[in-house]
């Protein structure tokens, strides 16, 4: 079996809070020891609630945030060693579509500057080629050529998307770190963009980091799916497998939530008692016990180790399988 295109490996990121005068400076764990592949070509879905660290990793892995520790290896390239010109060259594999298309985009930038920049950057087209290729780009996420003279407050939410896109595709990455990517859109206009990434993977070969907290949007897009909870990754299993038989609680409770079109198949609702615990002071064993349905005296004191319970598919669970 070939290497991942992306191995990360007991990534670790922690944020100081605090620490000003007569206060005691805490530490925030937004990324605590997580292990995670990405395969030439497939989509791997990162889910669970705001504020598990996510989007931390998704921009730790690009090297956006530094990590404390850890290793980050793309394309057999160790990414945390990499000095400024090696992460330059690594920029140009490794790209990323933002959240919010208002605010990734320079409201004074044209929009074919905006996707041709990086072109400049990194020497790969001036002038009249450059051109050229953002009114293919522009193309290729489904607008015209004539919108590369436009600023972004003429577009609506669903077209600065695309043109994100367009800029993402630029440099022509093997990797894009998809980060809610259409949470901020109309359900609607989220279908069509969706339906483009799809679409664009299969056209380039790209492979995608997809971040949300919409499992039915991750169900769609994703050939396996990482859940997370308080910066851990309590399961992993291709998407399939994951949906129709949970190895944990949490994604349990998770897809409980979610709304079932059709009513003979609905799962009951799992309701989950208490609060989210804070990442500052995380409960001692495992994370999720404070909130579990199913906790028994082992889960407060001993953390669980992700294992496998069906090939493929791993839980932090002391009970799995369920």
């Amino acid at each position: 079996m070939s290497a991942p295109l992306l191995r990360v490996r007991g990534l670790h990121k922690r944020f100081s809070v605090g620490g000003g005068f007569l206060a005691r400076r805490a530490w925030l764990r937004a990324v605590d020891g997580v292990d995670l592949d990405v395969n030439s070509g497939e989509t791997v879905g990162l889910v669970g609630e705001s504020g598990c660290g996510k989007s931390t990793l998704g921009r730790t892995i690009l090297r956006l945030i530094e990590a404390d520790r850890g290793e980050i290896s793309f394309e057999g390239q160790d990414v945390r060693a990499a000095g400024r010109r090696e992460l330059r060259a690594l920029r140009r594999r490794m790209q990323i579509v933002f959240q919010d298309p208002y605010a990734s985009l320079n409201p004074r930038m044209r929009v074919g500057d905006a996707i041709g920049e990086g072109l400049g950057i990194h020497r790969i087209a001036r002038g009249d080629a450059r051109r050229r290729q953002v009114a293919e780009l522009l193309e290729t996420v489904g607008m015209r050529p004539e919108h590369a003279s436009r600023y972004p407050h003429e577009f609506s939410g669903g077209q600065r998307q695309r043109i994100g896109i367009a800029r993402a595709l630029a440099l022509r990455p093997s990797l894009i770190v998809a980060d809610e990517p259409v949470s901020s859109l109309d359900v609607s206009i989220q279908a069509q963009i969706l339906n483009l990434m799809l679409d664009l993977q299969k056209q380039l070969g790209v492979a995608y980091l997809f971040i949300s907290h919409d499992l039915r949007v991750v169900k769609h897009m994703s050939d396996r799916v990482f859940v997370m909870y308080l910066g851990r990754v309590v399961e992993e299993a291709p998407s399939r497998d994951l949906y129709a038989r949970p190895q944990h609680p949490y994604t349990e409770s998770l897809l409980s939530a979610v709304p079932e079109p059709n009513p003979g198949g609905r799962r009951d609702r799992i309701q989950l008692s208490g609060d989210v615990p804070s990442p500052l002071a995380p409960p001692s064993g495992c994370p999720f016990h404070p909130r579990c349905p199913r906790v028994v005296e082992r889960c407060r004191s001993e953390t669980p180790a992700l294992r496998e319970i069906h090939p493929g598919h791993r839980s932090a669970c002391h009970l799995a399988p369920l």
